[in-house]
């Protein structure tokens, strides 16, 4: 495990460096990673949760009228053998950063360019639709879905 001082970033870096470090990460990992939002509650079994056969699960929202919503970047799981697609993802965020231009979003278009590019260039990777029932964003909570995220206002309140 390991660490980097990035200085003082804005809340987009932030929201974005997960990515980055993912790629890092899945370099020196035989197993499937899950990346998900700090204010994710996990309720439920994620690994047995998930189809077997992925090399990238990812959430996808295709009633979203707006681009940058329609991959949801508080969920990702990658294999081993998604390495390439980890790491599109990272340079994509990072080349918004090192010319100090990135801005919310960014995750989530890093994985809409990804899955796009993918699906058209590499179509032997399993880029995979996570079940609807992994994510819960609206403000009632459940127990019916896997995980279930604060968001808004609702990072103020207690979960019980």
């Amino acid at each position: 495990m390991s660490s980097e001082n990035i200085g003082t970033c804005s809340k987009t870096v932030y929201a974005t460096r997960r990515f980055v470090r993912l790629s890092q990460f899945l370099r020196h990992s035989a197993r499937p990673i899950f990346a998900l939002d700090v204010d994710c509650v996990v309720q439920k079994d994620i690994v047995r949760s998930v189809p077997a056969d992925f090399d990238a699960l990812v959430y996808r929202r295709s009633n979203e009228c707006f681009i940058n919503m329609q991959v949801q970047g508080g969920f990702l799981a990658v294999t081993a053998s998604a390495q390439d697609f980890i790491d599109f993802i990272a340079a994509y965020i990072l080349n918004f950063e090192q010319n100090n231009s990135a801005k919310w979003f960014l995750d989530q278009m890093a994985l809409v360019a990804a899955c796009t590019w993918f699906a058209a260039n590499v179509p032997q990777l399993r880029i995979i639709d996570a079940p609807r029932k992994m994510i819960n964003l609206s403000a009632e909570h459940s127990l019916d879905y896997i995980t279930w995220q604060y968001k808004g206002l609702l990072k103020l309140e207690s979960f019980e």
